[in-house]
């Protein structure tokens, strides 16, 4: 039995239907078919979307590093968070090929991502750059997923290029560790 994409990528994209073939299962293992977890995949992709486009303002111009020292705590954290997520994906994808895990850890990042309070951020400050760091790396790596979403969102932001010609982000290995 075979589900024709056409009706999903109709209504969805075709990057919905991309994320929800990846997501859905293991490659070695069949998928079971489930229209929420395409309404699902097609969530995140519109969450991560709306977060990235209202911190447009706080990214453009940002250094895409930022020193841990320079956050609060809970920005420290969101940072360790930004570091695992980077190596977890690198692995899923590189070594395990696994990519249902490495888009579960990219939905847990955004739910971190979204719980921390940017709002009193100011352009310039050690929180914008925390915030173009995420949004950065989080479609560099969503971008081997979802390329044609991260592509329009990446002009959109004004960063330069386009995510699939760059450079695959980098972790650093002390911030994979929490610190207690």
């Amino acid at each position: 039995n075979v589900v024709s994409p056409d009706d999903m990528i109709a209504r969805h994209g075709a990057d919905t239907a991309r994320l929800f073939s990846l997501f859905a299962a293991p490659p070695e293992k069949d998928m079971e078919w489930s229209d929420n977890a395409v309404e699902g995949c097609a969530r995140f992709i519109s969450r991560f979307w709306h977060f990235a486009l209202r911190l447009q303002p706080l990214c453009a111009g940002a250094p895409g590093t930022v020193a841990p020292a320079e956050l609060p705590p809970a920005g420290q954290d969101l940072l360790r968070r930004v570091h695992k997520t980077i190596r977890k994906v690198t692995l899923d994808i590189e070594k395990e090929t696994q990519f249902n895990t490495a888009v579960a850890a990219m939905m847990e990042l955004l739910n971190a991502a979204h719980e921390y309070d940017f709002k009193k951020a100011a352009p310039g400050s050690p929180e914008a750059a925390l915030a173009a760091l995420t949004v950065r790396t989080m479609a560099l790596l969503l971008s081997p997923f979802i390329p044609h979403a991260c592509d329009e969102l990446w002009e959109r932001m004004g960063f330069w290029g386009r995510p699939s010609a760059g450079a695959w982000p980098a972790y650093d290995e002390a911030l994979t560790h929490d610190d207690v």
